[in-house]
């Protein structure tokens, strides 16, 4: 039926959705979670398992186990292609998700679901046999074995309910068929993860989780019941607030918020203790690893996370906090850095994307002042560390890391001050978030290090090598645009940059740039017949890279193209007009100089690529070789090795190094990016 607005139903996750419901207005993050129904998961799950034991079916992944046989990485990737070409479409069709972009929304959803429910836990082992993924296997079965043995069940016993699973395994794993290990206790409580169930609990319909905040505060100073100090123990989580979501853990005994706020805090030893949720455990040994500065971004993007548990984790660096100017502070180098190394992870100081932020909403200065009266971690960052816009004197990293919180109180700063910290601090396209360690970061219009939204937590890689001691900066704004506007932005924030790039620029005559001014005033002129052609722009273009370079005097290419990277707009234009491998490349290289490892470097690389060789399709990233060897039929093989060798070395240092196995993942997903011309798949994933 059809439910009339303003109406506010409540649906358990065994109820059924209504064929048409209206939503005035939804204040919470989609997750994977409302994709299917707990029936529909299990639906989903019994289709991808007919699919996969039909006979056609059978016979190509027997002839991928056995083609690829020594190679493991390599039978999972072309497994995977297989599987997103004739399995997950189907699937994502029977429940509406006809769009490319929607194939793996099922399968997400399903693992949403799937937490410690044995029902798809054993589907899922099942699912793994099928696809003969050896070590996913593995893993699931010994997941589902202490899952069943937690329940107070016998192993054998479960596997006797699903005869085919049993000879499947039987097959594949004998030994843990085989085994007969006795038989666990009655599972204590913490054994299954409730923390979706306890965040339902804690929000209302329809409440945000600072509204929830404010309630059950109001409530508590009546009434200190231990349900009411779980529910804004998890309310405090969701808003990243760990030291404050602990102590309410504590007080109401509440183990997986106790959890959560321990894994939060970088505590993983202590936070494994108290659980005994096979999931948990899973997800704290990643967390642990990330702390460490092992982090591969699909993984952690892809990844099913229990819900209220972190997706990312702290990682303090080769990089110190250090006095660089008179009054002024900034991150440097312990070390020699090498392009694309991972230099910090910091997570959010408030989780914000769970608010609506900005004219019509919540005022950010009223956010961060909540927080602080919440958090003795973030007043002591709002009120002492962090800069407000006037001198504060360098401090160890670490201590605005969540992982470093102390437990003693801390003032309230002024409400002056968290307005400076946050005009100073926040990333304005992030939601005014505040990202602590990273935004010690200084500006550069020639940053050698870049920063990446991945999860909760920013990301800060080396776009080069950096020299130790060398000052690692990062762009505040896009950079690619002529001295003038740059130098505007700068005042803005209320500095003047003097990278070599902006002391370039100023040393050459503005006479110099008169010509190519004029015809970025045509591009930008609303009132203009229309733009410049692919002739004039090339003639234009090629005139002020020599000028440059005889203003510079035999300055090397690099420092030309970085000149001229402030017309990028323009040898956009030209590659947009003219559509030849010449013009993509001379794009990519001026952004190369200026901005390697941006999503603009990742797309310009792969379309350069793409050009070269010919492979248009949705199947091109199937032909990618990043170690720049391409097919016998490529018209242009120099420049196609070339290119893929670019666009190997922009993803790398963007994402990191993920191997040879994840690297064809990311361009499939950069190409994604360029065909329906979108942003980038990083910052659709919270």
């Amino acid at each position: 039926g059809h439910l009339p607005p303003h109406r506010w139903p409540r649906l358990a996750d065994y109820d059924e959705l209504p064929s048409i419901l209206s939503l005035t207005e939804l204040l919470l993050d989609i997750t994977p979670v409302m994709v299917l129904t707990y029936r529909q998961a299990t639906e989903a799950q019994e289709m991808l398992k007919q699919l996969l034991k039909a006979p056609e079916m059978t016979l190509q992944v027997d002839a991928l186990e056995k083609k690829f046989a020594d190679s493991y990485e390599k039978f999972r990737w072309k497994l995977g292609g297989l599987l997103i070409k004739e399995v997950y479409p189907l699937v994502a069709a029977h429940f509406g998700f006809n769009d490319p972009s929607e194939v793996l929304l099922p399968l997400r959803a399903i693992q949403a679901h799937g937490g410690d429910d044995l029902l798809l836990q054993t589907n899922r082992l099942e699912l793994e046999l099928l696809m003969r993924d050896s070590r996913e296997a593995a893993s699931a079965a010994r997941r589902l074995k202490a899952m069943v043995q937690a329940r107070g069940q016998d192993f054998q016993e479960h596997l006797e309910q699903y005869t085919n699973l049993r000879l499947l395994l039987q097959k594949a794993l004998p030994q843990l068929v085989l085994e007969n290990a006795p038989t666990g206790q009655a599972a204590p409580a913490a054994a299954v993860w409730r923390g979706a169930e306890l965040f339902e609990e804690a929000v209302k319909p329809m409440e945000d989780p600072m509204t929830a905040e404010a309630r059950l505060s109001a409530q508590l100073s009546e009434n200190r019941a231990a349900p009411l100090l779980a529910q804004r123990a998890v309310v405090r989580l969701s808003l990243g607030l760990y030291d404050a979501a602990l102590e309410d853990a504590r007080a109401a005994r509440c183990a997986d918020a106790e959890v959560a706020a321990l894994a939060g805090l970088g505590r993983f030893a202590e936070a494994r203790r108290a659980t005994q949720s096979c999931i948990a455990h899973q997800w704290l040994e990643g967390l642990e690893l990330q702390s460490k500065g092992a982090v591969n971004v699909l993984e952690v993007l892809r990844a099913s996370v229990p819900f209220l548990l972190p997706r990312t984790s702290d990682f303090e660096g080769p990089v110190q906090m250090a006095a660089v100017a008179p009054e002024r502070r900034g991150l440097v180098a312990t070390r020699r850095l090498q392009a694309g190394e991972l230099l910090l992870s910091s997570r959010s100081l408030v989780a914000v994307g769970r608010l609506k932020l900005g004219h019509g909403f919540r005022n950010p200065v009223d956010v961060y002042k909540n927080a602080a009266r919440t958090s003795k971690h973030v007043a002591r960052l709002l009120g002492k560390i962090l800069s407000d816009g006037s001198p504060r004197p360098a401090s160890a990293l670490s201590k605005l890391l969540w992982h470093a919180a102390e437990a003693t109180a801390s003032d309230l700063p002024e409400e002056s001050v968290i307005q400076g910290v946050i005009a100073t601090n926040a990333f304005k396209d992030l939601g005014s978030s505040i990202f602590p360690a990273v935004s010690m970061a200084n500006h550069s219009c020639l940053p050698n290090a870049l920063v990446l939204k991945c999860g909760e937590a920013l990301l800060l890689r080396a776009r080069r090598v950096i020299s130790q001691g060398e000052e690692v900066c990062i762009n505040y704004f896009d950079v690619l645009k002529p001295l003038a506007e740059r130098q505007k932005l700068c005042q803005s924030w209320g500095f003047v940059c003097e990278c070599p790039r902006c002391e370039d620029e100023k040393s050459i005559d503005e006479s110099k740039f008169r010509a190519i001014s004029i015809l970025m005033n045509q591009l930008r002129s609303p009132l203009a017949a229309a733009p410049p052609g692919a002739a004039p722009l090339q003639v234009a273009l090629r005139a002020l890279e020599d000028s440059v370079a005889a203003s510079l005097g035999s300055p090397g290419v690099k420092r030309v193209r970085a000149v001229c990277a402030g017309y990028t707009a323009l040898y956009n234009l030209r590659a947009q007009e003219e559509g030849s491998a010449e013009a993509i490349a001379d794009h990519l290289k001026v952004v190369e100089a200026v901005l390697p490892g941006s999503f603009s470097h990742c797309k310009l690389s792969f379309q350069y690529w793409r050009t070269c060789t010919g492979h248009f399709g949705e199947d091109c990233v199937q032909k990618f070789k990043a170690d720049g060897t391409v097919q016998p039929f490529t018209q242009r093989p120099l420049e196609a090795a070339w290119a893929a060798t670019s666009a190997a070395t922009a993803h790398k240092l963007r994402y990191g190094d993920p191997g040879v196995d994840f690297l064809p993942s990311l361009v499939e997903e950069t190409r994604k990016s360029v065909d329906s011309n979108a942003g980038e798949f990083i910052l659709k994933i919270r």
